[in-house]
């Protein structure tokens, strides 16, 4: 599988810098993973990354970095999709 750009939008960043630092290398190693496979459903313990993926473009954007709490129920697997319409789990 072909490598993944990463873009980290500065919401997401905002939410990642405020984190402890364990926790913060934790998320970040999982993120960096999501340039390999950008398939994978990204849940570190009780946090979630969200994020959506552009195949044509290569690219994973990170959008929000948050306690699993923050996100309510868990999304449908209609509900996560790519920007291509691939689902995302």
């Amino acid at each position: 599988m072909a490598k993944y750009f990463l873009e980290i939008k500065q919401s997401a960043q905002k939410e990642m810098d405020a984190l402890d630092d364990a926790r913060f290398a934790r998320i970040d190693r999982k993120i960096l993973s999501l340039a390999g496979n950008p398939r994978w459903r990204v849940g570190i313990g009780d946090w979630r990354v969200l994020h959506t993926i552009d195949d044509s473009a290569k690219l994973v954007t990170v959008a929000r970095i948050a306690h699993a709490h923050s996100f309510g129920s868990a999304p449908t697997e209609t509900q996560q999709t790519s920007t291509t319409g691939t689902p995302i789990s």
